[in-house]
């Protein structure tokens, strides 16, 4: 998977957000690879269990991430900004969204998209091209 991440200086380390993916080799997220991306156990709002390593050096991390840092490293486009997409997963408030049916969307005359509907524990739903 390649990534485009964003090579500034980390931010400062606090629990609520989680730590910002970073190799502190390299000083930079310029090389960082994600490797994978998952539910802390317990569960908390908005921070994921993340796994990289970095191209550069061959560095290896892993820790809880905010969801909206995970997304900065994978070039997220911005299209649903509190939600990340790693492979076929959505991920908000931390976990997996769950499928919670199909539907049909209708745009334009003659132009019908069919969707997948996916639902949050916490209540948020978002449709994605089937």
């Amino acid at each position: 998977m390649s990534t485009t991440p964003l090579a500034i200086a980390p931010t400062s380390v606090s629990a609520p957000s989680g730590r910002r993916p970073w190799c502190e080799y390299c000083h930079t997220d310029e090389h960082l690879v994600v490797e994978s991306i998952g539910p802390l156990s317990p569960s908390q709002r908005d921070l994921v269990d993340v796994e990289y390593t970095c191209s550069e050096c061959d560095g290896y991390y892993a820790h809880p991430a905010a969801v909206c840092q995970v997304a900065k490293i994978l070039g997220d486009d911005g299209t649903a900004p509190s939600v990340l997409r790693f492979g076929h997963d959505y991920i908000h408030c931390g976990e997996p969204m769950q499928d919670a049916g199909r539907d049909i969307y209708r745009g334009l005359p003659d132009v019908t998209v069919p969707t997948r509907i996916l639902r949050c524990r916490c209540g948020f739903r978002l449709a994605v091209p089937n």
